[in-house]
């Protein structure tokens, strides 16, 4: 009766396995769609700004000595020996405003952020020697104003160049001082 009860019992897993492997696996779910369109920004700016500066920017603008009259009455006709300036400069920082630094096109608004990522520009040859590049506060974050007829906003930016003490002069050659990056972020709300 043992093996009668075991085969009845094989015999009925052995159906039931098979009713199992062969009966289809059937689910079924919907999943809802959405695609959400961000607002576009398209930025235009230069791939490199290469200023000149020269002494007179140091000295504001002292570049011409007007110390005797010439008077052929008088006999004041000589004109006195030629000395370049040697004293203190008026200031040790120049600015530069870029007009406009960059055109962006952005339809959702937001404001445009100017930072110097890296402030310091090296003089080439002298790594000793460096120049520190600010951006001005008025001009670090804008608001982005209505566009021009293209559809653009154009952005400027003043950048202060603190250069050292003792600085190089252009008697010495034509020093230049490189290595500085600005960052143009536009945010979006």
């Amino acid at each position: 009766m043992n093996k009668k009860i075991a085969s009845i019992i094989a015999g009925s897993l052995a159906a039931l396995g098979s009713a199992i492997v062969a009966a289809p696996a059937h689910a079924q779910t919907t999943i809802p769609v959405e695609i959400e369109v961000q607002p576009s920004v398209y930025l235009i700016t230069y791939n490199k700004l290469k200023f000149l500066v020269n002494e007179n920017d140091f000295l504001a603008g002292g570049s011409v000595s007007q110390t005797v009259p010439y008077d052929e009455k008088t006999g004041e006709t000589t004109l006195p020996a030629g000395v370049l300036p040697e004293g203190e400069a008026a200031s040790n920082t120049i600015s530069r405003t870029v007009s406009p630094l960059y055109r962006v096109a952005s339809p959702a608004g937001g404001e445009v952020r100017i930072s110097a990522s890296d402030m310091n520009l090296e003089r080439v040859g002298r790594a000793t020697e460096v120049v520190t590049m600010e951006v001005s506060e008025d001009t670090a974050v804008k608001e982005i104003g209505e566009p021009d007829e293209s559809g653009f906003f154009d952005g400027d930016v003043t950048l202060d160049f603190t250069f050292p003490a003792t600085r190089a002069s252009s008697r010495t050659g034509n020093p230049v001082y490189s290595g500085g990056e600005l960052t143009i972020s536009v945010v979006t709300p």
